[in-house]
């Protein structure tokens, strides 16, 4: 809560305005290699967070691998746009990582998120951290 001078009696408390949305980074590393690399794999997980998390598509994921030629970014990307914002995927099978961005106008489900890339993807670690967007969005002139 900010506090405010009302001009009289002290310090009157006012609700913070609410941020445009979150996202929510997820860091999963030394994942199964033999998934990293399959389309279909990752357009199914795209399809089931967003399922999941209850969210609305505006159309399917779009999903591409990575063209030859670039060793070192070997793997796949993803995003499926939502009305709520969207969700993004990349995975790079040489490093056995793979980096996802749930964008929201709401808090998306931390643990649920977590469980179902544990499920796809098998990390024997992971980093997330969650961070507001638009903070200023709603404050005003």
């Amino acid at each position: 809560m900010k506090l405010a001078w009302d001009g009289d009696d002290g310090y009157v408390e006012r609700k913070a305005p609410a941020p445009f949305g979150y996202l929510l980074a997820l860091d999963l590393y030394d994942c199964n290699a033999d998934v990293l690399d399959d389309v279909g794999l990752v357009y199914t997980f795209l399809e089931l967070l967003v399922s999941r998390l209850g969210m609305t598509k505006q159309a399917p994921p779009f999903v591409f691998a990575s063209p030859p030629g670039f060793p070192a970014k070997e793997g796949v990307s993803g995003w499926v746009p939502l009305i709520e914002s969207g969700i993004q995927i990349h995975t790079l099978t040489c490093e056995r990582f793979v980096s996802i961005d749930v964008y929201c106008c709401h808090r998306a489900d931390r643990a649920m998120v977590l469980n179902i890339a544990e499920q796809f993807f098998a990390p024997k670690r992971h980093d997330m951290h969650e961070m507001p967007r638009g903070v200023h969005y709603r404050a005003g002139p």
